[in-house]
């Protein structure tokens, strides 16, 4: 009995506690946030990005290699630049010179015959180890002599490429009835040394085509000249066809330019392949189409020079020069080309040997910077042309 009852004063001393002892405040769930707040904790560092796929480098590798290439290319160009006419043909004898812009005339306008000519290319190259670079050197020269003319007898011949003091002394030798233009000669030289230096990679997009994107500079060095004359002989004379004599008015027109450039250069080689070629053989033999694009833009600094000269009766009556120097301006090139190549490894793969041909074409835009008087004065003033060029390049290339 004396236990039951210290259980029950137990149990009601706790009931008492509960109901007159309020309850402690509750605890706050965060601290008060500071007026500036720390910086978070660094965190791991990003892992490096995964790559989903990786071009295989696509260029020649010979067994324990020198890195190093040569090759050698014969060009076979044709150049064209605009006006650059000669002359224009009559096929009957006006009544004036003048008659020749304002009357009724008959007549063709003549072209200058330019001729395919030989030039050649030379280069090396080095493949690095930084992810399978390729690296180049290349020079090209092409030096050209181009002509054209025609005697009399042949035709009547307007002149094109004078200035004002010739193209007036065959003028009034016309309208004077003293003698008829009916002979010219136009002879046109161009010289062009160019220097390529280029860095590019060569990787597979297929198993048989490879690209090879490239970068670089290009300088160099295009000079021109141009020689026009133009004989007057006596009507007597062309009528007996007689010509073996001294011509009673004659005019000449000597231009030069002379003019260098640098520049950015970048393209893209492709290459087509055939038979063995491809990524999954460690040897690459046989055949491959080809096409190469490439494009410039040039710092181009000119200097001009014109001369010309009159005779009458084999005594000169007039003679003036004419130059300009330090012509600066940016000039544009493209240059596309198509072929066919075949290359092979030999003697257990220690070299690579490359042959291949192609046709290209090129624009140098504005090029023609030949003048036919110092200010323009109406059909006195040649306009800017462009150079083009097309022709075969066959090249041989050794890897070792």
């Amino acid at each position: 009995m004396v236990a039951s009852l210290l259980v029950a004063t137990s149990v009601f001393g706790d009931s008492n506690n509960n109901s007159c002892n309020p309850c402690p405040p509750p605890k706050p769930a965060c601290p008060p946030a500071s007026c500036c707040k720390p910086c978070p904790p660094p965190r791991d560092p990003l892992p490096c990005p995964t790559v989903a796929a990786y071009n295989a480098p696509g260029r020649i590798e010979t067994r324990c290699p020198w890195d190093v290439w040569v090759d050698a290319s014969f060009i076979y160009w044709q150049p064209y630049q605009e006006n650059m006419e000669p002359a224009a043909a009559l096929n009957a004898l006006p009544a004036t010179f003048a008659a020749v812009s304002t009357g009724s005339v008959d007549g063709v306008t003549l072209n200058l015959n330019t001729k395919f000519k030989p030039g050649f290319k030379v280069g090396l190259g080095m493949n690095f180890d930084h992810d399978s670079w390729v690296g180049q050197i290349e020079y090209t020269r092409f030096h050209s002599t181009h002509s054209s003319s025609a005697s009399a007898g042949e035709g009547i011949y307007v002149p094109m490429l004078l200035n004002n003091p010739a193209f007036g002394a065959l003028s009034a030798a016309l309208d004077t009835a003293v003698a008829t233009p009916a002979a010219f000669s136009e002879q046109w030289k161009l010289n062009m040394d160019l220097i390529d230096v280029t860095m590019g990679r060569s990787y597979y997009v297929g198993t048989h085509l490879t690209f090879q994107p490239t970068v670089g500079a290009r300088g160099g060095w295009i000079n021109q000249k141009l020689t026009a004359s133009y004989d007057a002989f006596t009507n007597a004379a062309i009528i007996a066809g007689t010509f073996g004599g001294v011509p009673a008015v004659s005019a000449t027109q000597a231009s030069k330019t002379t003019s260098w450039c640098i520049g950015p250069r970048m393209g893209l080689d492709t290459n087509w392949m055939l038979g063995g070629w491809g990524c999954n053989t460690n040897c690459y033999d046989g055949f491959r189409f080809f096409s190469n694009g490439y494009a410039d833009i040039l710092y181009t600094r000119y200097n001009t020079r014109a001369q010309s000269t009159v005779t009458a009766a084999g005594v000169v009556t007039s003679n003036q020069t004419w130059t300009q120097k330090k012509i600066n301006t940016i000039r544009t090139h493209l240059d596309f080309e198509m072929g066919l190549g075949w290359g092979s490894y030999f003697d257990n793969n220690n070299w690579h040997f490359d042959l291949s041909a192609a046709y290209g074409f090129q624009v140098f835009f504005d090029q023609n910077m030949f003048r036919r008087s110092p200010v323009p004065l109406g059909s006195n003033w040649m306009p800017l042309g462009n150079l083009y060029i097309q022709g075969l390049t066959v090249t041989a290339r050794l890897d070792f």
